[in-house]
């Protein structure tokens, strides 16, 4: 596994997984999206292909409008390790992520990554809740 899938019991931190099927991606775009300038996030419930409910999935996608391999590879590469950093304490155990990559990721600041990320996780786990109670689906945007 490419995340480190440690888990610390005393700090509550959450396994990390990745996806690596379609399926599993188009599942998880069905359900919250929330735009930043470094990155695009998915959030969904776990899926279904898995038995193992304590762990947060993560999946990683760079198009190729963003540029020949290279820099396709330092844009996922840095979405892992932005993950790597922050999945384990900001994530759900149980829930499903896919982190599409924007043309910014490759040169914008690392600290600037990880701020979009925290700020992304943050309004799409709060937004998921909003949708429970509601039964609405919509997504969030850069609006603030």
């Amino acid at each position: 596994m490419d995340i480190d899938d440690s888990q610390d019991h005393c700090t509550g931190e959450v396994r990390l997984a990745r996806l690596r099927k379609r399926r599993d991606f188009l599942s998880v775009a069905k359900g919250v999206k929330v735009v930043r300038p470094s990155l695009v996030l998915q959030c969904g419930h776990a899926i279904a292909s898995t038995d193992e409910p304590e762990l947060a999935h993560f999946g990683f996608t760079a198009t190729k409008k963003l540029g020949h391999a290279p820099c396709r590879n330092r844009v996922r590469r840095r979405l892992k390790a932005a993950v790597r950093d922050l999945g384990p304490t900001l994530s759900e155990p149980g829930r499903s992520y896919v982190l599409i990559g924007r043309y910014a990721t490759a040169t914008i600041a690392y600290d600037r990554i990880l701020e979009d990320l925290t700020i992304a996780l943050k309004r799409a786990h709060h937004h998921t809740v909003e949708m429970a109670r509601s039964g609405a689906a919509r997504g969030l945007g850069d609006h603030g």
